[in-house]
C-alpha cells in the first residue's frame, strides 16, 4: 500500500488533517513530517517509515519511504 501512495501521488496536495483522516494515526510526527511504521518491507527487510512531509503552507509536498 505505501508504494502504491508514492506512485499515484494520492497523497500529494491533502493537509494533515486528511492524511490522518486516511492513514490514521501516525507513530511519529513533527510540523513538518508525519512517520508510519511500516515493519519489515524494505528490499533488504529493514524496519521501514513511510514518511509523509509537509510544505509551509501545510499540504503534502512529497511522500516516501525510508530504513528507520
Amino acid at each position: 500500500m505505501a508504494l502504491s501512495l508514492i506512485r499515484t501521488g494520492a497523497l500529494l496536495k491533502l493537509t494533515r488533517v486528511e492524511v490522518v483522516g486516511l492513514l490514521g494515526a501516525p507513530d511519529e510526527g513533527a510540523a513538518e513530517a508525519l512517520r508510519y511504521g511500516l515493519g519489515q518491507c524494505h528490499w533488504d527487510w529493514r524496519h521501514s517509515l513511510l514518511v509523509v512531509s509537509f510544505s509551509p503552507g501545510g499540504n503534502v509536498s512529497h511522500v516516501t519511504v525510508a530504513v528507520d
